[in-house]
């Protein structure tokens, strides 16, 4: 099954491998990703294990300014699946804020940030509405 979205994407895509564990049901899948952007990630495999838009927790492996690897819990959706991989786009929520700084700073450190005004967005401020749910 091949699933395209639309192509058009708020956020530059930067070509990185970062090991990324993947859950579904009882499995964990330890993968890598092929491209990363502040809007999701591209994981190279698990398109035979998830379906268009469903909800994933991610935990993504991303090197800090010195070189340590810190882990991040982060959640999406899934909005491409093709025959070499699996689109997720982030769903950002207040208790994801650390997670996003750091990919921030990463992409910042690595030089590879091209459109200023996605990272301006990437960094603003939640509003109520991108709070999670309390229950």
């Amino acid at each position: 099954m091949t699933i395209e979205a639309d192509n058009r994407r708020n956020d530059s895509r930067i070509p990185v491998r970062l090991a990324v564990t993947f859950e579904r049901g009882e499995r964990t899948f330890r993968l890598r990703s092929e491209n990363l952007s502040l809007g999701g990630v591209f994981l190279n495999g698990a398109q035979d294990v998830c379906s268009a838009n469903d909800s994933v927790e991610l935990v993504l492996t991303v090197p800090n300014a010195s070189g340590d690897l810190e882990l991040h819990a982060l959640r999406g959706t899934v909005v491409r699946i093709i025959p070499t991989g699996t689109g997720i786009r982030f769903d950002w929520h207040l208790s994801m804020e650390r997670a996003r700084l750091a990919l921030v700073r990463f992409v910042e450190r690595e030089g590879l940030r091209n459109n200023a005004g996605s990272l301006g967005e990437a960094i603003g401020s939640f509003t109520e509405a991108d709070e999670e749910p309390s229950g």
